[in-house]
């Protein structure tokens, strides 16, 4: 359970809003967050290899984590379909959310594929 004075920090920690970024590796990774919480993420990356068939290519996700950002502006969830997750490790700070993603998953019978990790920065659009 959250106290209400725990919930306005958070809430003001980090604004609702449509947060986007790019990288090399990374044309487009987007978060949206609503009321102190994660409701959308999206990511697309250039290269998602697996340890059976090498690179596949270029891999895109779209989750709903339903994920809460922490008092100390954290947010960390990994979120998605077993054959391809998204894997975030990021921190809110001074208007901006910054850290890494990774898409990771399974496919065939159990060959783990990933993407690169992708250090990222998004600004509130």
């Amino acid at each position: 359970m959250i106290d209400l004075t725990t919930a306005i920090s958070i809430f003001a920690l980090a604004p609702s809003g449509f947060y986007a970024g790019a990288s090399p590796s990374a044309p487009s990774v987007h978060l949206t967050l609503r009321s102190g919480k994660v409701v959308q993420a999206s990511a697309w990356t250039r290269t998602y290899t697996c340890a059976l068939g090498g690179n596949l290519g270029a891999a895109e996700v779209s989750v709903n984590p339903r994920t809460r950002v922490a008092s100390n502006g954290a947010i960390n969830f990994e979120s998605g379909r077993p054959s391809r997750r998204l894997r975030a490790r990021l921190k809110y700070s001074r208007g901006r959310i910054s850290g890494n993603v990774r898409l990771v998953g399974e496919i065939g019978g159990g060959s783990r594929c990933q993407s690169p990790l992708i250090n990222i920065t998004l600004l509130r659009k």
